[in-house]
């Protein structure tokens, strides 16, 4: 096992760990979510144009798998690809360097509620929960991410980073 692969590894443990966990999943279930990460055919999210449709076909995947909801599933794939994309290692192997402006911000109740906050988002609907998270919520709260990213000058996956336990 090269470097690369033990990072890769590395991180597949350390990303779905029980505080990301905490209450999306049934005891035991752990492994199979990171046993599907440390499996998952990272480069297909490279292709161009392929994103969304790879991120969401692999969302209902991981929840089949993982008996997580849809909002846990999108949610460990999120934080997942963030960090992969985060690593110098794993950026450089997989060319992840392409996909930093497609990532969506990891969603969860500290996201929502801050999302909500911003200007952009004060029509958003009530956050229901990663556990009851559809589809169309998601995309909802991911646009206002996008146009406060924008506004920002960023992407809006570093959000997540701003408003995970903010500082006071």
């Amino acid at each position: 096992m090269d470097l690369p692969d033990r990072v890769h590894h590395h991180i597949t443990k350390s990303v779905i760990g029980p505080s990301s966990a905490r209450g999306l999943l049934s005891k035991g279930t752990i492994q199979s979510v990171r046993d599907f990460l440390r499996d998952l055919d990272t480069p297909q999210f490279t292709e161009r144009g392929e994103f969304s449709a790879t991120l969401d076909l692999k969302t209902n995947a991981l929840a089949r798998k993982g008996q997580a909801s849809w909002g846990a599933a999108r949610k460990f794939l999120n934080l997942y690809l963030r960090e992969i994309t985060y690593n110098f290692f794993l950026r450089e192997k997989y060319h992840l360097e392409h996909i930093e402006h497609l990532l969506e911000v990891p969603l969860d109740s500290n996201v929502a509620k801050a999302l909500r906050k911003e200007k952009e988002g004060v029509r958003l609907r009530r956050w229901p929960g990663v556990i009851h998270l559809t589809p169309d919520t998601s995309a909802q709260y991911q646009s206002v991410a996008a146009a406060v990213a924008a506004r920002k000058r960023t992407c809006r996956v570093h959000l997540d980073l701003e408003y995970w336990r903010p500082e006071q």
